[in-house]
């Protein structure tokens, strides 16, 4: 079974929604929202600093395990707590007890 890339299915939609005058332009959005998309109106948003993404390091552990789980190319191993587990690679090892979340990217 082939599998599709999800952007091909997300930009269909997209298609769909424009196709059927779903969907307005930006330059509709920016009269709508009082937003000016000149130089100096797109610097007064950048400035304000509360649209930008997070970085990787602004994420939690836990919040970057989980979405490493969900990748293609990357198994997960789970270990309760007090449970022992064993890793070797190559001529290095750890014997340890848990809990623990054990990711194999091969990716």
């Amino acid at each position: 079974m082939a599998c599709e890339n999800p952007f091909d299915g997300l930009a269909r939609y997209a298609i769909k929604e424009f196709e059927e005058g779903l969907t307005i332009t930006l330059e509709e959005w920016a009269n709508r929202e009082g937003v000016s998309l000149d130089e100096e109106g797109v610097q007064d948003i950048l400035s304000k600093g509360d649209w930008k993404m997070k970085g990787i390091a602004d994420y939690k552990t836990s919040e970057l395990v989980e979405e490493l789980k969900n990748r293609l190319g990357v198994e997960c191993m789970e270990c309760s707590p007090y449970e022992p587990y064993n890793v070797i690679v190559n001529d290095f090892g750890t014997y340890e007890y848990g809990p623990a979340t054990i990711l194999i990217v091969t990716d």
